[in-house]
């Protein structure tokens, strides 16, 4: 039993080090993206165009993370009821195999 822990340990540690790399490469990603964006910008700029303020982007920034946590929180939610559902079928099937007393 300690050992199918440790698989599935080891296993979660995995898919966790893989989502966490791939958060790091979105982020790299939007990064190349600013540096884009900004070099694109031109050095004099039209008086009828307003930039945004540093803060303007950061909050809009959190605010796309935290939809981006809510998409993160609902998959695994349904993550969680998948496996719940698996785990039961497979209790259902252990308690059929074993003869009542």
């Amino acid at each position: 039993m300690s050992k199918q822990t440790v698989d599935f340990t080891a296993v979660v540690a995995e898919g966790q080090k893989q989502a966490l790399s791939a958060i790091a490469q979105g982020h790299e990603a939007m990064l190349r993206l600013a540096e884009l964006g900004l070099s694109s910008i031109p050095a004099e700029i039209p008086s009828s165009w307003s930039p945004p303020t540093a803060k303007d982007v950061v909050q809009a920034s959190y605010d796309f993370a935290g939809k981006v946590l809510e998409e993160q929180k609902a998959f695994a939610l349904r993550l969680a009821e998948i496996a719940s559902a698996r785990v039961d079928d497979a209790r259902k099937t252990v308690a059929e195999a074993i003869p009542a007393k």
